[in-house]
């Protein structure tokens, strides 16, 4: 569909100016040019900014219950990994299958820290969990704010008693060069297909 609609310019040119058509597409030939040139300069600005984000990992302790119950709950910790701060740390929203799940149904399955900051290689406890089997097979979404104020957004998957953190990830921008990228992908994922169905 995108190389449609680069295309589609061209393929109009050519059919309403035959041989006329060459000049109006050297022009555009050169608008996609200039097109390509500012998305890698936004490119480069967002490599550069990249290095500014604070990274995380986890630590989970489970504390098991006074007898004679055999359930137990989950001490989460999250640390800086980076030497950049992260502010205003805070689990904000619990899902389920991508789903926002209302709070009034598992605040009270919670204890959480609200808006912690993290320095470089800083610990800090973000959250115990009550009720491990209601969150069992969920998500919870951490927000955090970066050095600059940008806000970004961790989840934490919550499968066989065990957290697994997926970081921020930015999708990266550029219309034009995300569609060149993807055409020069398209023959090793065509091929890839073939050899899954064969």
């Amino acid at each position: 569909m995108k190389l449609f609609l680069l295309s589609i310019i061209p393929i109009i040119l050519i059919v309403k100016l035959n041989f006329d058509a060459i000049l109006p597409i050297v022009v555009y030939l050169q608008f996609l040019l200039i097109w390509c040139q500012a998305e890698i300069a936004l490119k480069q600005h967002y490599l550069f900014a990249v290095q500014f984000e604070p990274t995380f990992i986890t630590i989970q302790t489970n504390d098991f219950l006074s007898p004679p119950s055999q359930d137990f709950a989950i001490t989460l910790r999250i640390k800086n990994t980076s030497s950049n701060p992260a502010y205003s740390v805070a689990v904000t929203r619990v899902l389920d299958h991508s789903i926002p799940i209302m709070p009034k149904e598992w605040e009270n399955k919670i204890t959480r820290s609200h808006w912690i900051n993290l320095g470089p290689n800083e610990v800090n406890v973000l959250c115990q969990i009550t009720d491990v089997d209601y969150f069992r097979n969920k998500q919870m979404e951490i927000l955090y704010r970066n050095q600059f104020g940008d806000f970004r957004e961790l989840i934490l998957l919550f499968s066989n008693d065990t957290f697994i953190l997926v970081p921020h990830v930015v999708k990266e921008k550029g219309f034009l060069l995300n569609t060149f990228k993807e055409i020069i992908e398209l023959p090793d994922l065509l091929f890839l297909k073939w050899r899954l169905n064969h």
